[in-house]
């Protein structure tokens, strides 16, 4: 974990502001970054939204066009959340996988 992730704090819908959130052109830090500010774990919905992201992951896999369509704000921060959780747990596990191999 970078010192950058590590001092990230928590925005409330409330509280988002536009310049808050990446564009379609930023960095993956940046929107690793901006999905950790919506902590998913902590919401009274954690598992629906957990199986909103799980979902939402299958129907983008299976080509579903409208996967996101009609989806609320926190809906959507907790798909990004749980999409970056993922990603940072396999990048992870890749990690030692590989640092098994080059160890004797």
């Amino acid at each position: 974990m970078t010192e950058k992730r590590r001092s990230l704090v928590e925005i409330p819908n409330q509280n988002l502001k536009a310049s808050d959130i990446p564009s379609s052109t930023s960095s993956w830090d940046e929107i690793e970054a901006f999905a950790a500010s919506f902590n998913a774990y902590t919401n009274v919905e954690a598992d629906r939204y957990r199986e909103l992201a799980s979902q939402t992951r299958m129907d983008f896999l299976e080509s579903k066009k409208l996967a996101l369509e009609g989806l609320g704000l926190s809906e959507l921060r907790a798909i990004l959340f749980f999409i970056g959780v993922r990603y940072v747990t396999d990048t992870l596990a890749v990690s030692r996988r590989h640092r098994k191999w080059l160890t004797p």
